[in-house]
């Protein structure tokens, strides 16, 4: 990801984070004294703690520490394609200062603001395990996008849809559920676009 992208750092954007588990932390040992005379001086040491921290509570969860995060990021639209195949429909995101989404276009909504001048953008909700500024070691999941347009002319422009030809076991399986009505189609070409068409004109309204 680009931290020095003009939409900022990702990371910045945290709304979420919980940690459960063995927690190490520095703890004050203060100075004790006999009669007068210090037997242990003040001083610091790290102690293993068991702990189970979440935002949602108004815990602090450390920077540092390996927790379960959710980031919300904003950031330019270059294009939005929704991919409709054999019962599947996705929306491939290909974004400014963000690596490329996909995600199911039931996860994906569409807003309008009269007030955007720059440009449409798009807000990804998203989570990982890592620490706040480190790498995801088991990956990235992308939970919910929302494309922001200024009118429906700006999003006509920028969302685009088309079909791809499911594997062969789907195909059998839409074949053996619609009978001849979808055999009388031929090869089905003319049935995908129009589902594509369809499915999309649903998610936009």
């Amino acid at each position: 990801m680009s931290n020095d992208s003009r939409w900022g750092d990702p990371r910045d954007c945290q709304v979420g984070a919980s940690f459960s588990g063995d927690f190490i932390k520095e703890v004050e040992v203060p100075e004790k004294r006999i009669l007068g005379f210090v037997v242990r001086r003040a001083s610091r040491k790290q102690v293993l703690i068991h702990v189970n921290l979440s935002m949602d509570r108004g815990d602090a969860v450390p920077d540092d520490v390996e927790a379960d995060r959710e980031f919300r990021y904003r950031c330019g639209l270059i294009k939005a394609v929704n991919v409709f195949s054999g019962d599947k429909s996705t929306m491939t995101m290909y974004l400014d200062g963000f690596p490329n989404v996909i995600i199911d276009v039931g996860n994906t909504e569409f807003r309008f603001d009269p007030q955007l001048e720059n440009g449409p953008v798009a807000e990804i909700l998203y989570r990982g395990r890592c620490t706040r500024r480190g790498k995801m070691p088991y990956g990235r999941i992308n939970i919910f996008a929302s494309l922001v347009f200024k009118d429906q002319t700006q999003m006509e422009k920028f969302v685009v849809a088309t079909t791809t030809t499911p594997d062969p076991e789907q195909k059998q399986k839409m074949e053996r559920h619609s009978g001849s009505s979808y055999r009388s189609s031929g090869s089905g070409s003319p049935f995908w676009p129009l589902a594509a068409g369809v499915l999309l004109g649903v998610a936009i309204s």
